[in-house]
């Protein structure tokens, strides 16, 4: 079952009030209308890029995680909007994706390293084909 609170709480840490605050719109809403649509989609990709990097020297890493995979579900809500598919049908997003779950793995599962991870996933694609 899941834990409301918990989930709640999760996404407070990862979409804070104070980006809701300074008017009536919300801070990604006014990115989106400054960038455009696909100018925030490239966005979203560096902050995914940004959050991965940075989790192996923060505190609490799978937050970094969690907000890397918030911005992977808005860059594919957004997508989604412009040509009408997600994550999954998108290879640049599937590619974040699955970046995003090999480093939540190296968290609850391995001890790998982020450029280890990148290696293996390219490993992965390859024999994929």
């Amino acid at each position: 079952m899941i834990d409301v609170e918990k989930e709640n709480a999760k996404i407070d840490a990862i979409n804070p009030d104070h980006y809701k605050k300074q008017c009536d719109i919300e801070c990604m809403d006014a990115i989106i209308l400054a960038l455009g649509e696909e100018g925030a989609v490239q966005m979203c990709l560096g902050n995914i890029i940004k959050y991965l990097w940075r989790a192996d020297h923060k505190n609490a890493p799978l937050e970094n995680i969690d907000k890397a995979e918030w911005y992977l579900k808005k860059a594919s809500e957004l997508t989604r909007w412009q040509y009408g598919w997600g994550w999954n049908d998108d290879p640049t997003l599937k590619t974040y994706k699955h970046m995003i779950d090999k480093y939540r793995n190296k968290y609850t599962a391995t001890t790998a390293t982020f450029d280890e991870l990148v290696e293996e996933w390219k490993e992965d694609e390859k024999s994929e084909e």
